[in-house]
């Protein structure tokens, strides 16, 4: 009888083991959501303040430059870890925005969901790439379907945008 709780026990301690370590078996091991996760890592990488860099819609370039010289204003966003943002430019902050986005899509899918002062929600659906400090993000008007890639031309009705992170200046 000795023999055999020997064997049996290491038995059941593997058993134990590989039990804790499965998705829903309560151990530290356990597997979490892999995209949730990229989701979580994404949005960390895309906290902090960003100055637009380039526009392009209906295949021309946007001068945004001229827009900031005659408001004195840059088009920034100072985007969190949470996703959501404030844009700045206009001549007035827009608080009530959020980047839904999913890294683990190819191309990568953003959303960029915010509230008129009406309530109204928009949603812009397009597609981006984040490449260190640089931030690019492709869509059409409100309401038309997400891109296949980063062009803007005329016939696309789609807007280019790249966006370059502010650098904390020490």
């Amino acid at each position: 009888m000795q023999y055999q709780s020997v064997v049996i026990l290491p038995f059941f301690v593997i058993l134990s083991t590989i039990a804790l370590q499965a998705p829903g078996g309560g151990g530290e091991g356990r597997p979490k959501d892999a995209k949730a996760e990229a989701i979580r890592k994404e949005l960390k990488r895309f906290a902090g303040t960003w100055e637009l860099h380039f526009r392009g819609m209906n295949g021309r370039r946007f001068d945004h430059r001229a827009q900031e010289r005659k408001t004195g204003e840059k088009y920034r966003w100072v985007l969190r870890e949470d996703g959501t943002f404030v844009f700045q430019g206009k001549g007035k902050m827009e608080q009530k925005s959020k980047l839904v986005i999913d890294p683990t899509a190819r191309p990568k899918k953003l959303d960029i969901v915010h509230y008129t002062d009406t309530w109204e929600r928009v949603v812009a659906s397009c597609i981006y790439e984040l490449d260190g400090d640089e931030l690019w993000i492709c869509g059409g008007p409100n309401g038309a379907p997400r891109p296949n890639d980063f062009t803007f031309n005329g016939d696309n009705l789609q807007t280019l945008d790249i966006w370059r992170r502010v650098k904390d200046k020490k």
